[in-house]
């Protein structure tokens, strides 16, 4: 005969559904809120127009210049060939007035013209002359194309007064036919090349062929200055850097394919939620049914606020422990000992703007002080270091593919540069071979790592700091910054693997200060 076995508490059973249907609600909606959180800000800041970043090349021999943008005073005695630093300006039509300097600001200027500028620009104002020998302002829009890993961008403008002219990189003809004020762009292997001017018919130089040096990473404007009737045609020289929004989405230093960043600070939040609340409830129908082993006993199930209490503090904390792992904030991690200080951008410029000689010893001098091997504790001997883009496929920083070979940002600061973050990253392992970044997660502050440069000198750099985040948290902002407080940031692999996507689930990154 069969026996019908019928639920000793159908209340409590009920109870429990409802727990669990409170609980899969808690997660859907924190677990939205995880994942649409970061939205909001973004759509926000894209309703106010963004600043625009306008510099200045001076290209007219014999004037020394005041400069003035809508009546307030940016330059005083601007001298020829040099290039300013970057003025923030807002959207809209803007008057640069140029006089020679000393003269009175109610004098007639030299120059004298309103520049429309968009919101978000970069621009460079280009003081040069046209083809007959008169001053002018030109406007170049500096948004160029990006040059991939192992090449680099070259743009030859010209603000000479002279006729058409054909210039020629190495054996390879530039442009043809420039005259001011066009520009011609095209991409070249980095590195030293030979760069000459020649009419546009006939082999006997304009100006004489002179070296020139391209960086991996940027794009070397050349500007052709002076004029050809008194023979004073020459270069001055400027390193663009590519827009903040091309900076590496991902640093993907692990052993796999890239374009893997791991979970997403939402997905985490919503999977370690749902694991807590299924094991919340779960806990509290076994405590139920611990109770209910005997129908008959008498004693009602109890309600156990404490457990309550429990669970819900343990949601809390999961969740404050959760978006800390996905933070951009600063952490102090391990035997460090000291938090990585996430150093806040410059502060506008106020006053006059800074300039610096736009030669090209100048950009030959610059450009000797790239980084070519660094020095980590308890690896080997130096590593050699290669300058590396931002991949625009994956939108990852494009790695070499060795172990041993460290990646430089090319496109960002320096090491040892007087502003921004300077990024080495290298793989903690490569098809079997181990990384030199391998011991990242055991330095301590205080440890010193050496990077020599292309002209043979070499930094010594103070651990300050490191922190571990999920890929897909990469602080951006801080670790690509060009402004702002220098820094040096070595980035790896940390955090679980993934053997089926051949992937660690976070960057581990080491700060570094120069001492010497």
């Amino acid at each position: 005969m069969l026996s019908v076995l019928r639920d000793p508490h159908p209340d409590g059973r009920r109870a429990e559904m409802k727990i669990l249907m409170r609980g899969l609600r808690l997660v859907t909606v924190l677990g939205l809120s995880a994942v649409l959180t970061p939205i909001a800000p973004a759509a926000a800041s894209a309703a106010v127009a963004a600043p625009a970043q306008v510099t200045v090349v001076h290209g007219v021999r014999g004037l020394v210049a005041d400069v003035r943008v809508d009546g307030r005073l940016v330059l005083n005695g601007f001298a020829p060939e040099r290039i300013t630093d970057p003025l923030t300006l807002t959207a809209g039509p803007h008057r640069v007035q140029i006089w020679p300097t000393g003269l009175a600001a109610n004098a007639k200027p030299v120059l004298d013209k309103t520049i429309p500028v968009p919101a978000g620009a970069r621009l460079t104002l280009g003081v040069g002359l046209d083809a007959l020998g008169t001053p002018q302002i030109t406007a170049f829009n500096d948004h160029l194309a990006q040059a991939r890993t192992g090449t680099t961008m070259v743009a030859v403008r010209d603000i000479a007064a002279a006729p058409p002219v054909r210039v020629t990189l190495d054996s390879s003809e530039l442009a043809a036919g420039l005259e001011a004020p066009q520009q011609k762009v095209a991409s070249t292997a980095p590195g030293s090349h030979a760069i000459t001017v020649l009419p546009t018919s006939g082999t006997s130089p304009l100006l004489p062929s002179q070296r020139v040096t391209a960086l991996a990473g940027r794009t070397m404007v050349l500007y052709l200055i002076g004029s050809a009737k008194d023979n004073s045609l020459g270069w001055v020289t400027q390193s663009l850097r590519p827009a903040a929004d091309t900076a590496p989405q991902t640093v993907q230093t692990g052993v796999g394919p890239p374009g893997h960043d791991g979970p997403g600070r939402g997905a985490i939040i919503l999977a370690a939620l749902a694991v807590l609340v299924v094991a919340t409830a779960c806990a509290r129908v076994g405590r139920r049914r611990s109770w209910s082993l005997d129908p008959d006993d008498g004693v009602p199930p109890p309600r156990d606020h404490l457990t309550s209490r429990r669970a819900a503090a343990a949601v809390a904390s999961a969740l404050v422990l959760l978006c800390g792992c996905s933070s951009q904030g600063p952490v102090t991690v391990g035997d460090a000992g000291v938090s990585a200080a996430t150093p806040s951008a410059a502060p506008p410029a106020t006053g006059l703007l800074g300039s610096r000689p736009a030669t090209l010893a100048a950009a030959r001098a610059e450009a000797a002080l790239r980084p070519v091997a660094v020095q980590v504790p308890g690896y080997p001997g130096f590593s050699p270091v290669q300058a590396v883009t931002t991949d625009p496929v994956t939108r990852g920083l494009d790695l070499p593919k060795n172990a041993r070979t460290v990646a430089w940002w090319g496109s960002g600061s320096m090491p040892g540069e007087a502003s921004g973050t300077a990024v080495l990253a290298a793989h903690v392992s490569f098809n079997g071979s181990r990384g030199p970044f391998t011991n990242l997660k055991s330095l301590r502050a205080g440890d010193i790592v050496r990077i020599r440069r292309g002209d043979g000198s070499v930094l010594a750099f103070r651990l300050i700091g490191r922190r571990e985040v999920v890929k897909s948290a990469l602080p951006r902002q801080d670790l690509f910054r060009t402004s702002g407080p220098p820094q040096l940031a070595l980035v790896t692999c940390g955090g679980s693997f993934d053997a089926v996507t051949r992937n660690y689930s976070d960057n581990v990154i080491v700060y570094a200060v120069l001492v010497s």
